[in-house]
């Protein structure tokens, strides 16, 4: 409600004064902390829930991270829509904020179409997607794919445009020797490769973790150029007339992810106890519980590696971009010179916000947590 009135301001002036109260008394305000929290509709660009998501799920909820920068987060899966169908949500105005790759914005830039949309703060540091093979197929190199099927989640994922710059760095022809086709993920896909419907399988390599612990699969992955360690992969974006008025909101959200993320990458066994207890349908059946935490922690540790700084990165910034990064994506995916303007989709602007918070106390939680 915007209206000025006299009558507003005595209300505003009376909720100001028992909120005053009730600080002063070491308690919270009902009424000011109900006007304060923003409702925030938050998408996953996922075809399944899982720990690996924790850092902006269950550990920010839970731990009140959200609560601390007054927002209250509904986070919902893309499924089957994957990437594209994230974007399309958050472009649309369906959701306020996803998370996601940044390829559906920066594919349609490069065709001179500008979606609205911005990154504003880089999650996965170190680009995921692997191409994986069973241990005992002869493939011992992208070429010796050619014509034979590669199973992804979707066909609009990210993992065919990394395909498609490997096999073009070996020399290969992108568009006649690479042949994709759905399968999906999680045990779905596992089961395409046992049974020899797909020769390999490209994905995050968190995935493909999922698939081998899930199954008891034993995969190799085929080696990928050097250039590909430059790249980084999940982001979150928000069109830019959001990140213009709801700034604050925006800022919360990426410090609660930071804070999140902080946490999980100093305690990964409480983050998936954690994230079990806030959706305990994610917690493994059938299964021992030592075992089943032995394997979510195989699979945690791989998105760790990609959630933690580089060693080449020179930066300690939670959701900061560097510059030799974009380009490196730029002419990865072929949209050097193509894509105008780079900094409109890729912002650091909040970053310093972001990052205004008290590491040593979070990493403090996370060594001493314990689940009550």
């Amino acid at each position: 409600m915007t209206s000025s009135s006299p009558l507003h301001r005595r209300q505003a002036l009376t909720l100001f004064a028992k909120g005053t109260a009730c600080a002063s008394l070491g308690l919270a305000s009902p009424f000011v902390h109900a006007q304060e929290i923003r409702r925030v509709r938050y998408v996953l660009a996922l075809p399944l829930m899982s720990a690996i998501v924790s850092n902006q799920t269950s550990i920010p909820q839970a731990l009140g991270y959200y609560e601390q920068e007054r927002v209250r987060v509904e986070p919902v899966l893309a499924g089957a829509a994957g990437t594209t169908g994230a974007v399309q949500l958050v472009a649309t105005g369906d959701r306020d904020i996803g998370s996601g790759s940044y390829t559906p914005m920066l594919a349609r830039a490069a065709q001179g179409q500008d979606m609205g949309l911005t990154c504003f703060y880089q999650q996965v540091r170190r680009f995921a997607p692997e191409i994986a093979v069973l241990t005992d197929h002869p493939a011992r190199s992208i070429k010796d794919l050619r014509t034979k099927l590669i199973g992804v989640t979707t066909l609009a994922t990210e993992s065919v445009n990394v395909t498609r710059f490997v096999a073009r760095d070996a020399g290969m022809d992108v568009d006649n020797d690479l042949h994709f086709i759905a399968v999906g993920a999680g045990a779905q896909a596992g089961q395409a490769l046992r049974s020899r419907q797909i020769d390999a399988y490209a994905a995050p390599r968190s995935q493909i973790e999922q698939i081998g612990a899930a199954l008891g699969l034993s995969l190799r992955l085929l080696p990928q150029p050097q250039k590909l360690r430059e790249l980084f992969s999940v982001c979150l974006f928000a069109r830019r007339d959001f990140l213009k008025t709801q700034r604050a909101t925006a800022v919360g959200i990426g410090r609660a992810v930071a804070k999140g993320t902080l946490f999980m990458l100093t305690n990964p066994e409480a983050a998936i106890r954690l994230h079990w207890k806030t959706y305990p349908e994610q917690m493994p059946q059938g299964v021992a519980p030592e075992k089943a935490l032995a394997d979510a922690l195989r699979v945690l540790h791989v998105q760790l590696e990609g959630l933690r700084f580089q060693d080449h990165e020179n930066t300690d910034r939670f959701g900061m971009f560097r510059p030799e990064a974009v380009a490196a994506l730029l002419d990865v995916f072929g949209w050097s010179g193509k894509v105008q303007h780079p900094g409109q989709y890729f912002s650091n602007e909040l970053i310093a916000e972001i990052n205004d918070f008290d590491r040593n106390k979070v990493i403090a939680e996370a060594r001493n947590f314990k689940l009550s």
